[in-house]
């Protein structure tokens, strides 16, 4: 486990400090601009997660959020429905699991 400290640009949370992994990370757009989404399991915490979006090659303009494993709506806003996808599967999310499912079944019966 890893000790984490995050100050949001945007001031969202004053300061973000944790013990946890790093669970996923995938590149993805906001804005028409290239980001780096992250998604941290965190130890001894309310949220299991924190989430964080980093614009490429400027890692210091990001932003955060906590968040649970019914937070797929917060998630997909935050992360964009692609990235909250791909990181929530990484992190074996229930919900996540079954919208891959019917994918994984089509390319199956090709």
């Amino acid at each position: 486990m890893e000790t984490f400290r995050f100050t949001p640009r945007l001031g969202r949370y004053r300061d973000v400090v944790f013990t946890g992994k790093l669970v996923a990370r995938c590149q993805t757009e906001r804005d028409g601009l290239p980001y780096i989404a992250s998604l941290y399991q965190t130890h001894h915490c309310r949220e299991p997660y924190v989430g964080h979006m980093a614009l490429s090659g400027m890692e210091h303009h990001y932003d955060i959020i906590k968040c649970r494993e019914d937070d797929s709506d917060l998630m997909d806003d935050f992360f964009g429905t692609e990235a909250a996808f791909i990181l929530c599967q990484a992190a074996n999310m229930p919900g996540y699991h079954y919208l891959g499912k019917p994918l994984s079944a089509q390319e199956g019966t090709r």
